[in-house]
Formats: C-alpha cells, sequence, structure tokens
C-alpha cells in the first residue's frame, strides 16, 4: 500500500504543479470544473440513495454554485468580487467548517442529525467540494490585480498544496510504521499522535525550505508561520470529516482512480478544508 502511495505521488505531484503552473485561469477553471464533477460522482457513494434523487438533487446543488464559480472567472471583475461577492464564499466555507468542527467533536451523536438523510449528506458534499474549487479560482485570480508579482495566487495555491501533502503523506506513513497512541481512535483508528508530530515538524522544514529557496517573493516570517499553523490545523479537520463520512458509510476509499491513495476524494480531503479557509483569511485580513 505504501509502495503504491509513493509510486502514485511521483506522478501525480509533478502532474498537478505542472498544471497550477502553467494553466491559463480559463483553462484551470474547466479542468475544476471536471474535477468537481468526480468529486460530486465519488461523494454520491456515502449516500444511500436512488439514481433518480441522485440527480435531482446533483441539479439542485450544483447548478447555482457552478454558475457563480462560471461567474467569478470570466466575467466578474476581480475587484468586484472583493468589494461583495467574496462575503457569500467566506460565510460558506466558514460557517460549514465550523458545523464539520462541531460534528467531529461530538461524534457518534452527532451523525443522528445526517446519518439517515441523503439531503444532508449531499449537502455536506456540495459545501466541501464547491468552496474548495471556488478558493482556488479566487487565489488563481490574484494573479491579475497584483501586477508587481503576476504569479502571487498561483504560489499560495502551490504552497498550501505542498505543505497539505507533506503533512498528510507523512501523517499516514509514520503513524503506519511508528505509531501507537490514536488521535481520534473513533473516527479514523490508524492515525496518530507519533504521525502527526513527524508530519508537523517535516511541514514546518518544508515551509522553511520553500520560503528560503523556492517562492520568488518576501513573505515576512510571522505570515509565514499563520499560514502554516492554519494550514495543519484545517489539513488535520478536512482529513477527519472525510473519514467520518466514510467511516459511516463503511466504506475505506471512495474510489480507485489513484493507486495507493483511493478516490479523488481521498487525495484531496485535507485541501477541501485548508484551501478554503486560507482563501476566507487572506480576503479578510489579506495575508
Amino acid at each position: 500500500m505504501i509502495k503504491h502511495r509513493i509510486i502514485s505521488s511521483i506522478f501525480l505531484i509533478p502532474f498537478i504543479i505542472l498544471i497550477i503552473l502553467e494553466l491559463s485561469l480559463k483553462k484551470l477553471t474547466f479542468f475544476l470544473l471536471l474535477l468537481n464533477l468526480l468529486c460530486i460522482w465519488e461523494w454520491n457513494k456515502l449516500c444511500a440513495t436512488s439514481i433518480i434523487q441522485k440527480l435531482t438533487l446533483f441539479i439542485i446543488f450544483n447548478v447555482l454554485p457552478l454558475i457563480l464559480i462560471i461567474l467569478t472567472t470570466f466575467y466578474l471583475p476581480h475587484h468586484i468580487f472583493i468589494s461583495h461577492i467574496k462575503y457569500i464564499f467566506i460565510i460558506i466555507s466558514l460557517t460549514w467548517w465550523l458545523i464539520a468542527l462541531l460534528l467531529i467533536l461530538f461524534y457518534p451523536i452527532s451523525t443522528k442529525i445526517w446519518k439517515k438523510s441523503s439531503f444532508f449528506k449531499l449537502l455536506f458534499g456540495n459545501l466541501t467540494i464547491i468552496p474548495f474549487i471556488w478558493s482556488i479560482i479566487i487565489l488563481k485570480k490574484e494573479n491579475q490585480i497584483f501586477y508587481y508579482n503576476y504569479s502571487i495566487g498561483t504560489w499560495k495555491i502551490l504552497y498550501v498544496i505542498i505543505l497539505v501533502w507533506e503533512l498528510d503523506s507523512s501523517f499516514y506513513i509514520f503513524g503506519k510504521l511508528l505509531g501507537n497512541y490514536k488521535l481520534s481512535e473513533n473516527i479514523s483508528p490508524k492515525k496518530t499522535w507519533e504521525g502527526l508530530i513527524i508530519g508537523t515538524i517535516l511541514t514546518i522544514i518544508t515551509q522553511w525550505v520553500f520560503k528560503k529557496y523556492i517562492i520568488p517573493f518576501h513573505i515576512t516570517t510571522i505570515k509565514f508561520n499563520i499560514y502554516c499553523i492554519i494550514i495543519m490545523i484545517s489539513a488535520i479537520l478536512g482529513d477527519l470529516t472525510e473519514s467520518m463520512f466514510k467511516r459511516e458509510a463503511k466504506i475505506k476509499d471512495t474510489g480507485t482512480l489513484i493507486p495507493g491513495h483511493g478516490g479523488i476524494l481521498d487525495r484531496i480531503d485535507s485541501l477541501s478544508s485548508t484551501l478554503p479557509i486560507f482563501t476566507c483569511l487572506t480576503l479578510l485580513i489579506n495575508l
């Protein structure tokens, strides 16, 4: 399993970096819309519904968000988004992840609210996936307003992705090899405190290397430390949230597309929380 995971990462990481760096905003948006459809398809495995119910709820929950994403990308000037539409994104994202945190803290009692409701499970899925897609587009659009450095938004995306994948992979590998003390046995028994501690140390080292040798612009050490703390906490929240839904659905992975990882949702579970929360703080306090 670890071998397949490493091999997949060797091919997947350069592919994602190339897409983020090289694709224009419009091409990236089309790629993300396709990714959104695949993620929603995988999320349906967590919901015991008929095909008709899935299709109906899919249309209800996706048409408006997708319209907003397309308008934000192709027709809405970034300064208008920053002044008005951003509050919709911020309220939706932060409200959902606050609810997700409460669902985790009060698990398994919290499942009484949503376990038997396909509506709630599909709603939670869209609240997880749509802001994730939207946050990448918002950060990519930063390239259009920072004329002194046209790639600042792109590098923010890569910074978050690299740190999250570093933490996630270390969390999994060292937890599996060395772990004894469970982080959240009820939700995700394989995640351990040992994996988290080693993952945190390696993530801090990766952040230092990224700041010193990779990013093509200056960010203060204080801001970078804020970034790192937010990213690590948010990543754990996203990971445990999807693990909770999978545990209740009695499935190990949401798909088989990526060997060693499972489905797309299994690979982006930590990013699905980290990128929206990171983007919200960027919009609110101009990190």
